[in-house]
């Protein structure tokens, strides 16, 4: 695993933490040195996965000072491989994968909340869980992250993931996989308590007795690209890169 990281930031996997968690482990280890960017979209009046190519070229030159620097945005893979393939051979690409069915329920629940800026926008849109259901960008949202150009397959993905995405972590193994991550790294693991948990685990135990049937049909093509980086997790396929 090289010590230039970029984490591709799939929403509700887990990422904050784990962009908290690295900017700790890395502050320890180096005595403050070394930092964790995490990249808003430029905000150029374009769609936003543009607007994080934008600023994640901008910002790309700031990885590459000394040690470990990690740079962690929602980027979809096909943009960011675009952005760094210049410098691949000097950066390591990471993200994290979660069950969808409660990647999905977590993630329409935090932008129903208050927490969530475009929060009436959204909740015009759908009003309840099973209008979101209906959206096959959102029932898909792992999927088109991770795709190596539109409209890819589950397995042409999964296939690039194994070739060119150099740690996929899975976010119900958050603490064993981030260790193993960093221990590629070189650098020590020190947990802490995870961001942007809903309050309220009961809501959400509803939301999946509801709608577990529906959740199944609708994110089909989700489940089989999890159950397919699970199996080549137990194989150990990642990290398949060594420190440099």
């Amino acid at each position: 695993m090289r010590q230039k990281l970029i984490n591709i930031h799939i929403p509700k996997t887990a990422g904050t933490t784990l962009r908290a968690t690295l900017a700790e482990c890395v502050q320890r280890a180096h005595d403050g040195k070394y930092r964790v960017l995490g990249i808003d979209p430029h905000n150029d009046g374009g769609s936003p996965f543009e607007g994080l190519k934008l600023e994640a070229r901008r910002r790309l030159p700031e990885i590459k000072n000394p040690g470990l620097q990690v740079m962690s945005g929602h980027y979809r893979y096909r943009d960011i491989a675009e952005v760094i393939a210049d410098h691949r051979d000097h950066v390591s690409l990471v993200t994290f994968v979660r069950d969808p069915m409660w990647r999905t329920i977590s993630d329409y629940h935090y932008c129903i909340s208050d927490r969530h800026p475009t929060r009436d926008h959204f909740v015009g849109m759908y009003p309840q869980f099973g209008d979101y259901l209906k959206s096959a960008y959102e029932t898909s949202k792992q999927l088109e992250y991770l795709r190596p150009f539109e409209g890819a397959s589950v397995s042409q993905t999964v296939e690039n993931a194994v070739a060119n995405i150099d740690f996929v972590g899975v976010t119900e193994h958050f603490d064993d996989d981030v260790r193993t991550l960093l221990s590629a790294a070189g650098i020590a693991y020190v947990s802490r308590d995870p961001f942007n948990v809903h309050p309220d685990r009961s809501e959400l135990e509803r939301t999946y007795e509801k709608y577990h049937d529906q959740m199944q049909e609708a994110l089909e093509y989700e489940l089989d690209l999890y159950r397919a980086i699970l199996e080549y997790r137990d194989q150990s396929a990642w990290p398949h890169r060594t420190v440099s």
